[in-house]
């Protein structure tokens, strides 16, 4: 995949600005066979994530760096750094 430094910069900014403001929307992001890993629990399908991802408080996220990484079948891994804001609370780092 020649163009995967731009699908991920793509894909990050569309991800963290719709969890910021509109989480319903992340839904055809995923499928039945999905999965969520969140604070050790993991959340399989799109209903499954989509429930635990309206549960959460409102947020807001400065990503800060990106890093991604071709895989087989035109896959894309994303690191991603940044800062992380609960219910405008203090500002914390996240990956």
């Amino acid at each position: 995949m020649s163009d995967f430094q731009s699908i991920g910069n793509q894909f990050v900014q569309h991800y963290y600005t719709t969890i910021d403001t509109n989480r319903a929307g992340l839904a055809s992001l995923y499928s039945a066979e999905s999965m969520l890993s969140f604070e050790g629990e993991q959340f399989l399908g799109t209903e499954s994530i989509m429930g635990k991802l309206n549960g959460l408080p409102s947020m807001q996220h400065v990503a800060s760096s990106f890093d991604f990484q071709p895989t087989v079948n035109n896959g894309i891994i994303a690191f991603v750094t940044g800062q992380l804001s609960i219910d405008n609370g203090p500002a914390m780092n996240y990956t």
